[in-house]
């Protein structure tokens, strides 16, 4: 995703759009697998661990002070 479409949805998620918060982590999903991965044993572990992650994002991405944190590496 280039940064000017990540940097819209992740304002748009911190507003509340749904749509963009799931493109969000559409776009992480691989990525939260890999670290997910190397620290747990089971997909089903790695699986609970991701669903864990994308539960506290979506619960504080209102309370984002600094969007420019949110951007992938």
């Amino acid at each position: 995703m280039p940064d000017l479409a990540w940097d819209t949805d992740t304002r748009l998620a911190q507003g509340g759009d749904r749509e963009a918060f799931a493109r969000l982590v559409r776009t992480m999903s691989g990525e939260m697998y890999r670290m997910a991965r190397t620290l747990l044993r089971s997909d089903d572990d790695c699986a609970d661990a991701i669903q864990e992650a994308i539960l506290q994002a979506y619960r504080g991405v209102t309370k984002l002070r600094e969007p420019d944190f949110s951007r992938r590496g």
